[in-house]
């Protein structure tokens, strides 16, 4: 089974956690150089569910995926992301915002 098929397969068994740290891990290894061909598949999916979580995720949540995806940016297809995920991101944080504390702000 490949890692695609694994990931779509358990897709919506994700936490918002576990798709904030799996999209920060991949801008990561893209950073130090890491091959991230293998993740670049599974993204477009973990995409759909994090659209679908995007008012369950915390500040640092947010933040940790929109950092993976900004630090992607040259690798991924930009338009699934462009439509679907960073909106639904902006659109909670927006929600949240009024209820962020001080350290939430920082990040």
């Amino acid at each position: 089974v490949t890692l695609f098929e694994r990931a779509f397969l358990q897709a919506d068994s994700f936490t918002a956690q576990a798709i904030a740290n799996m999209f920060w891990a991949s801008g990561k290894l893209h950073k130090r150089g890491a091959p991230v061909l293998p993740f670049l598949d599974v993204l477009p999916i973990l995409s759909e569910v994090a659209a679908q979580r995007a008012d369950a995720m915390t500040p640092q949540q947010i933040a940790n995926t929109l950092w993976g995806i900004a630090d992607l940016r040259h690798e991924l297809s930009t338009s699934a992301f462009e439509r679907d995920l960073i909106p639904r991101l902006a659109d909670a944080t927006i929600t949240k915002a009024p209820r962020f504390t001080d350290k939430q702000f920082e990040l």
